[in-house]
């Protein structure tokens, strides 16, 4: 796919290999597809994408910390980690080069 082509991709109805189901959305692509979909992320003209990025990377903006969101509802702790779909297996991770 030529780079002018590539677009972000964002996927709502995600399925893993084994037909598991998830809730949660995905998206790929969606800072680095290609240089304009930097700059739309970036809210900046093409040629001010590396200095923006260099800038933002060297004064980032401080996290948010709230204490109560969705994120918050479910908690996995120790042995429970490592049962069977919990985990790391509870979240949609993309593979880009399955095998």
């Amino acid at each position: 796919m030529e780079e002018k082509d590539r677009k972000a991709m964002l996927f709502t109805n995600v399925v893993d290999s084994k037909g598991k189901n998830y809730d949660i959305p995905v998206v790929g692509g969606a800072m680095a597809a290609s240089p304009e979909v930097y700059r739309i992320g970036l809210g900046c003209k093409l040629d001010e994408v590396t200095e923006v990025w260099a800038r933002a990377m060297a004064d980032p903006i401080p996290p948010c910390e709230v204490d109560n969101a969705p994120c918050h509802e479910i908690i996995r702790e120790g042995t429970e980690l490592d049962e069977p779909g919990k985990g790391l297996d509870e979240l949609p991770v993309p593979i880009s080069t399955p095998g």
